[in-house]
Order: structure tokens, then C-alpha cells, then sequence
């Protein structure tokens, strides 16, 4: 199981009207009563975030003078902004005791005789007591308890819908999308997300707008969609330098690290977590820091430099155990313990997973419990002991199914199979391969698709009629601005503007009748697409369906046919959405989308390959056409290689000699006879295609001599 993390929102601060420097300057001197402590809470709050330690220092001062004077409403927001800024240094101990006193004292304060000073602090105890129950929610969800994280946001989440708090409801929407995301719930945390992000870019929140976009990026992230994820942490990062928001950019370019690591680019990741470090560094941020040491050593490790890996996460121990983040440090002893298994040294693996595993059993995180739990399965696993190995698999597959995390079901119903097969009872590895099937389908099934897809369609639309409305609204001053000009200039320019006006009707027909004609081209093209890659798909599907429904022996199989099949729909539909988007103009984002095919499809076939694109062709640009015939030649050619050559090695190669892009395409599998081509149609579409953009197709293949593809188009 991965122990890698994207880097995620858990709680975000108010809005502060003082700066730090006139709250200091109204501190000095100040009289020792409730002003005095409403003054240091306001500077606690300001810092909780940025400098976690000297808020609590603040915030300690502001509960003293409160206990002193009997200040009920000070002590509480003292003890509402200790437990945030406990969260961010990572002591859910010492947080959820804060967050359960402040709940305490609100409760106190609401039940006061009716009067002006209850009347006109309500809104702000109500306030605090949502903070707390937001914050209680954050710790039981780092600690995997998710039922009670989901009880208590919502909770929040009731009391600011009541206050009409807008930036307090993003906030628990945007928490509820966590807890949703850590269960593996993916469809229930972007319904979240999105409208979080709605009301964050409703009320002007800039900071909430950036960490909900980073939210979605670890959500499509996860679900290995790497190129939207790494639109989404772009545009967070752009938002957070706009603003000057230094967290923000590190944990955006930790995020963007996190992509490049999956993808297996090990010298981008690490270029990103050094920028991340580097400002982590600069404000201080000890929690940031340790975060990405972890991450820094996860590239050693696939590096195979396993000294450095471990120097790293050892170091990101030490920086966990400076803060007291004890969460972490499970988290660095598990990967430590990976990085031992990885050579082979199952003791000192072993003496890792279990000390990861004492330390979440003594702050109750079940999440990290199961995950260490399946980690010294593998271990035992690979030393060959499949009793102890079957124990903790079991034990970590328990707390998954009590925690809802589909994540970390899949994984063990997985391992449980390989360990069934190893030691030879093959009905039951079957048993919990299929359950290992189910549950990673679950997870991308119909439904679910249709749900995200239903999510981002209505988040995209409400914000393009937002959009529309804003833009109409400036062209109808631009328009008003523009008529009283012409009426001023109406005399003199009368007979020029006719004449342009004819010109430019006749103007404009020719160039409609040409866009007419090109619309139409391309219509028919994409109609054509749809009905041969779609609509036999469809077809096949109506078939299966009908074997489906029929329950004899061929039921499941026709049901993972009609699975299949419908992935293939999406993917087809993705192509199409894809190369139709103007966005997508750029050379770089092919090659990006060329990178991610190839990442996926290889590494799922385990083919070792090389990838060469040179630099500039990142400035070149394709005409729809042409990108969407140039992609789909790439894909046809791929996905034949992973099917039929049977193949250990690919090698693809992008370049641009002399006006020309080359593309080269080779293996060394099993190879054809490339004067019988009646296979099927893949060879004539490619064919086909090439010709369409007026390209040369070149492929050269004999039996048991590997395929050599060569594409070659005008720049």
C-alpha cells in the first residue's frame, strides 16, 4: 500500500481585519481586561495557520486573562483557536481536548438568560461552536473514525447554515469532501469540493478557492486522471503567488511533486519537492518541511538509493517528533519499513511496520493501523509465513470495511489472493481476487462515473452562466459607453460606417460559408467516430446485457464484459472531448496525454519503455484535426503493442528535424507480417488517418523480430 499523500485541506482561518503589527502595537501597553485578551485571540487567530506556535503561545496568554477576569466567550475562542492550530502542528490529542472545552463553554453561553450580551455575542459563540465541531471532525478523520468525522462536520456544517456564515459552510463542505475522499467515497467528496469552490469564488475567497482546486487535483490524482489533477494544482498555485500566499505555494508544487512521482518522472518530482521544501523552509512551516523529507525519500527509494531514502525519512522523523506530530511519524517508520522490504531486509522491515503500528494504536488512528497492519502482511508474506501474513491481513481488511475504505479494500483483497495462490489454495485466491475485482470496480463503476461526471457537469455549467452573466453585463455598458460615443461622431462618420457595414456583411458570408463548410467537415468526422468506435461498443454492450439477463454460467462474465465495454465508451468520449477542446492546442499538451497513456498502459503490462520528446516541440501547434488524427495514430499504436506483441521493451521518441515531426514507435515483441493486413482494422485506420493530415505512415515489422512505427508530419 502506497505511503505517499497528497497534501490535503483540514481547516482553514478567518478573515482577519488587523494586521499583526497594529495588533502588537495595540497589545503594548494595554490594560489587563477583556479587551486585552479579545486582542491576543485576534492575534492567535491570525498566526494559527502561518506560525502554529506562536498562536498557541497568544492564545495560552488570552486563556489566562480570561480564567482571571471569568470571561467565558474569551476562554472559549482561545481554546477553539488552540485546537486549530494543534491540528496544524499535528497534536489530535492536545486538539481534541481544546475543541471538547470550547464546545463546553458555548454550551454554557447558549444556555444564558435571554439578554443583550447573549443577543449580541450569538452569532459568535454559534461560530466557535461550529469551529469546534469542524475541528473534532478533522481529527477523527486523520484518525480514520469517519463516522464520527462525518457526525461532527455536519453538525458544523447545520449551525453555519443556520448563521448564514458562507466562508464557515465552504469550509465543512469542504472537510465533509475530505472524509468522503479517505473513505475512497470519490462521487459523495467532489459534490463537496464543488460547492465549496462555488461559494468560495461566490464571497471572493481566494484561499478557498485554491485548496478546493488542489482538493480536486488529489481526488483525480488518486484515480490516476494525472493530467486534470495537474490542471488543478496549477491552478491553485497560480492563485496562491497571485496572492502571495507562501503555504499555499508549497504545498501546490508538493502536489504537483506527487504527479510527476506517479508518473515515474523522478527528476520533476524531486525538482518540485525542493521548491516546496525550499518555502517551507523560508516561513518556517516544521509540518510542511517533515512532509516533503518523507516525500524526497520516496524518490530515493524508487531510485534504489536506499541510504538517502532512509536519511530522509529519518529526518522527517526528527522534524514530527520536534512538533509532536505523531501521526507522521507512523507514516515515516512505514515507509522506512517499505524501503527495507524493498532490499530484501524483512527484519529491519519488520521492526519499522511494528513500531508504525504501536504509535497509531496509541493515538487510535485506524486508518494507519490498517495500513501497517497490511504492510507487515506483505513482509510476512515474503518471508513466506502465510499464517502471520493471513492474520494481519485480515486484521487491516477489518478496519478498512469498519472505515468504508474501498482504497485500502481493494488492496488487501488483492494481496490475500497472491498469498492464497502462493501457498496453493487456489479456490480461495480466486474467491479473493474476484472480491479484489469487485471492489476496484466499485469504485470506477457506472454509477460512480456517471455521478462525477453529473458532479463537474453542474459545477462547470453554473459557473458558465455566472460567467455568461458577468460578460453580459459588461458588454452592455461597453455597448451603452460605445452609443453615445457613435451618437456624438453619428454626422461625420455616417457614410464611412455604411460602407464598412456592407463590406463587412459581405465579409462575414464568406467567411461563415467557409466556417460552415469546415464545421460540417468535422461533424461528419466526429458522427463518424462515434458510430464506429462507440456505436459498436454499444452494440456489444445490448448483447452482453442480454446474456446477462439469462443467469446461467456465462453471467459474470457478460457482467465484467458490459464493464469493460462501458470503460472503453468513456475513454472513446474522453478522446473526443479531448481533441475538440481548444485548450488543448499546444503540442505540450499532447505530449503530456501521449506520456499518461503510455505510463498506464505499460506499466499495467509491466513493459519497461523509454519516452524522448524534444523541447521544442512543447511550442508547436496542431490544428484540430491534425491533433485529433495524430493522437488517435499514437493510441491505435499503443494499445496494439500492449495487446498483440508481447513485448518487455517499447521505445517512443518524439522530434523535430528539418520542419517535420517524427514520430518513431518500436518493440521487441512477437512482430507480424506486414503484407497480411487483414487482422482487423487497426493498421487501415492509422493508414487512413495519416492520410487525412497528409502524413507518412511507415511500419516494418517481420515475425519474431519485433515492430518499427515511424510517423512523419509537416511542422
Amino acid at each position: 500500500m502506497v505511503l505517499i499523500c497528497f497534501c490535503s485541506l483540514t481547516s482553514l482561518c478567518h478573515g482577519q481585519n488587523k494586521g499583526f503589527d497594529s495588533l502588537m502595537h495595540v497589545l503594548t501597553g494595554a490594560k489587563s481586561d477583556t479587551a486585552k485578551v479579545n486582542t491576543l485571540n485576534e492575534l492567535a487567530g491570525l498566526t494559527r495557520n502561518n506560525n502554529p506556535d506562536t498562536s498557541i503561545y497568544f492564545a495560552l496568554q488570552a486563556n489566562g486573562l480570561a480564567t482571571s477576569l471569568n470571561y467565558k466567550l474569551g476562554i472559549a475562542v482561545a481554546r477553539a483557536t488552540m485546537s486549530s492550530a494543534n491540528i496544524n502542528l499535528g497534536k489530535f490529542d492536545e486538539a481534541l481536548n481544546n475543541s471538547n472545552n470550547a464546545l463546553e463553554l458555548c454550551d454554557q453561553l447558549l444556555q444564558m438568560p435571554a439578554g443583550m450580551e447573549k443577543s449580541r455575542n450569538r452569532f459568535r459563540i454559534l461560530q466557535l461552536k461550529s469551529l469546534a465541531l469542524k475541528n473534532k471532525g478533522v481529527v477523527f478523520g486523520n484518525r480514520g473514525r469517519y463516522t464520527e468525522a462525518l457526525e461532527h462536520t455536519r453538525l458544523a456544517l447545520k449551525i453555519n447554515e443556520e448563521i448564514g456564515d458562507k466562508q464557515g459552510i465552504a469550509r465543512c463542505n469542504g472537510n465533509l469532501g475530505l472524509i468522503y475522499d479517505y473513505q475512497g467515497n470519490h462521487p459523495e467528496a467532489l459534490k463537496n469540493y464543488f460547492e465549496a469552490l462555488k461559494i468560495n469564488k461566490e464571497i471572493g475567497d481566494k484561499q478557498g478557492i485554491a485548496l478546493n482546486y488542489g482538493n480536486l487535483g488529489n481526488i483525480l490524482g488518486s484515480q490516476g486522471n494525472f493530467p486534470e489533477a495537474l490542471n488543478n494544482f496549477l491552478s491553485a498555485l497560480k492563485i496562491s503567488e497571485e496572492t502571495g500566499d507562501k503555504h499555499g505555494i508549497a504545498r501546490n508544487d508538493g502536489n504537483i511533486g506527487l504527479i510527476y512521482f506517479s508518473l515515474g518522472n523522478l527528476p520533476e518530482a524531486l525538482k518540485y519537492y525542493l521548491a516546496a521544501l525550499k518555502m517551507y523552509q523560508e516561513v518556517g512551516d516544521k509540518m510542511g518541511i517533515a512532509l516533503i523529507y518523507g516525500n524526497i525519500g520516496n524518490v530515493y527509494g524508487s531510485r534504489g538509493n536506499y541510504s538517502e531514502a532512509v536519511k530522509y525519512q529519518t529526518a522527517a522523523i526528527k522534524m514530527n517528533e520536534e512538533i509532536g506530530n505523531k501521526k507522521d511519524i507512523a507514516l515515516n517508520y512505514g515507509n522506512i519499513g517499505n524501503i527495507y522490504t524493498s532490499r530484501g531486509n524483512y527484519p529491519e522491515a519488520l521492526k519499522n511496520q511494528f513500531a508504525a503500528l504501536k504509535i497509531c494504536d496509541e493515538i487510535g488512528d485506524k486508518t494507519g493501523i490498517a495500513l501497517s497492519c497490511y504492510n507487515i502482511g506483505v513482509v510476512f508474506a515474503k518471508q513466506k509465513n502465510y499464517k502471520q501474513s493471513i492474520q494481519y491481513l485480515n486484521k487491516s481488511l477489518a478496519l478498512a470495511n469498519e472505515n468504508g475504505s474501498l482504497n485500502a479494500i481493494t488492496e488487501v483483497y488483492g494481496e490475500l489472493a497472491m498469498v492464497d495462490s502462493a501457498r496453493g489454495d487456489f479456490k480461495k485466491a480466486l474467491e479473493h481476487y474476484k472480491l479484489h475485482i469487485a471492489a476496484r470496480d466499485s469504485m470506477f463503476n457506472r454509477e460512480n462515473t456517471q455521478k462525477i461526471v453529473q458532479s463537474k457537469m453542474q459545477y462547470e455549467f453554473d459557473q458558465k452562466e455566472a460567467q455568461a452573466k458577468a460578460e453580459q453585463e459588461k458588454k452592455d455598458a461597453l455597448a451603452l459607453k460605445e452609443l453615445q460615443r457613435q451618437k456624438l461622431l453619428a454626422n461625420f462618420f455616417i457614410g464611412m460606417i455604411g460602407l464598412v457595414l456592407v463590406l463587412s456583411f459581405f465579409i462575414y458570408r464568406s467567411y461563415r460559408a467557409r466556417q460552415l463548410l469546415r464545421l460540417n467537415d468535422i461533424r461528419n468526422k466526429i458522427a463518424g467516430d462515434l458510430h464506429d468506435d462507440i456505436g459498436s461498443t454499444l452494440n456489444s454492450i445490448s448483447v452482453y446485457s442480454e446474456v446477462a439477463r439469462k443467469n446461467d454460467a456465462n453471467h459474470d462474465e457478460a457482467l465484467e464484459m458490459i464493464g469493460d465495454a462501458s470503460r472503453k465508451v468513456i475513454d472513446a468520449m474522453s478522446d473526443i472531448v479531448w481533441t475538440i477542446n481548444a485548450e488543448n492546442d499546444s503540442f505540450a499538451k499532447i505530449i503530456f496525454r501521449m506520456k499518461s497513456l503510455a505510463f498506464n498502459l505499460f506499466r499495467a503490462k509491466q513493459i519497461e519503455f523509454t519516452f524522448h520528446a524534444d523541447e521544442i516541440l512543447s511550442e508547436k501547434k496542431l490544428s484540430l484535426e491534425e491533433r485529433r488524427n495524430f493522437y488517435l495514430i499514437f493510441k491505435e499504436a499503443i494499445n496494439n503493442l500492449v495487446k498483440y506483441s508481447n513485448a518487455t521493451h517499447a521505445g517512443i521518441r518524439l522530434t523535430n528535424e528539418n520542419n517535420l515531426i517524427r514520430l518513431h514507435i518500436l518493440d521487441d515483441g512477437a512482430g507480424f507480417d506486414t503484407s497480411q493486413e487483414n487482422q482487423g482494422n487497426g493498421l487501415k485506420n492509422m493508414r487512413r488517418r495519416a492520410d487525412e493530415m497528409k502524413a507518412e505512415l511507415k511500419i516494418e515489422s517481420q515475425p519474431g523480430k519485433g515492430t518499427q512505427i515511424e510517423l512523419t508530419l509537416k511542422a
